[in-house]
């Protein structure tokens, strides 16, 4: 699709590519909207933020919206997730993996991982029910921000664009790790995976989180991430992707899916998402 903004340079090219804000809106039910935050229906209020296109005047976005993957892209979840995996696994009577395999499982959905591995979809409740019982209460705090993260978002906003949560994690725990990890108030809105799986793939959640932009802003998005599962996810809905090999997939798998670019470090990422004039 066409965009009216400036092209960011591509590495690798893929093909045919109240004072309030809205943020922390969630698929859920209701009474599960907006915990700890004042909510107006959807919209749960968070710190003001600076409208109207360009702030600085020498960094522009070169897109109007930006839909961040949030594991492997903004935070790294290795060790409650890996962590995680292991006491389910065991629970569940499985043999572990090795450390490189598991590394491996960060980015597919969890369904599909611990169908695959046991080999028994009739295992696969259980299995979800114990994993995501460790984690709500442990794993998604065993996690970090990413260096350089928080004033990439900052710049990023600063230069006029809105700022998404597009992800394939249950919305619960992908709420509560930006809330905990303070990056929530960056994002105009957060979507990810419902529990009764109405949302769950890569597509769908990127559809979600499409039906929060206007039109304009649809036309020039941009999708952050770091597995195969990004890019085809966007591409679905006709966004280009923006991957980074700082994450959970490997280059050869980011490259063989043509994303618009591959940025190897936060530092590039910021590049790729901002011009500075002159």
């Amino acid at each position: 699709r066409a965009s009216p903004h400036p092209p960011a340079p591509s590495p690798v090219q893929g093909e045919g590519e109240p004072n309030a804000f809205s943020c922390g809106i969630s698929p859920l039910p209701l009474w599960e909207r907006g915990r700890g935050r004042g909510v107006k229906g959807d919209v749960a209020s968070a710190m003001p933020r600076k409208t109207g296109g360009i702030v600085s005047a020498m960094s522009y976005s070169r897109f109007p919206a930006v839909l961040f993957d949030l594991d492997g892209t903004l935070t790294d979840p290795y060790v409650g997730i890996t962590t995680t995996f292991r006491h389910t696994l065991t629970l569940m009577g499985f043999p572990l993996p090795d450390d490189e395999t598991m590394r491996t499982w960060i980015g597919p959905p969890l369904q599909d991982t611990l169908r695959d591995y046991m080999g028994d979809a009739g295992l696969v409740p259980e299995a979800v029910a114990i994993y995501r019982a460790r984690y709500r209460e442990f794993g998604m705090y065993e996690n970090r921000v990413y260096a350089g993260i928080p004033e990439l978002l900052g710049a990023v906003r600063e230069a006029g664009a809105k700022l998404y949560v597009a992800t394939s994690k249950l919305i619960t725990p992908a709420l509560g790790i930006l809330e905990h990890f303070g990056l929530a108030p960056f994002f105009d809105g957060i979507i990810g995976s419902t529990p009764d799986e109405r949302i769950s793939t890569k597509t769908q959640v990127v559809a979600a989180t499409l039906d929060l932009l206007t039109p304009v802003e649809r036309v020039g998005c941009v999708m952050v991430g770091d597995t195969a599962y990004d890019i085809e996810g966007a591409r679905a809905n006709a966004v280009p992707c923006i991957a980074v090999s700082y994450g959970y997939g490997s280059l050869a798998s980011l490259e063989a899916a043509k994303p618009l670019a591959v940025a190897h470090s936060v530092d590039e990422l910021r590049a790729l998402l901002l011009h500075v004039a002159g």
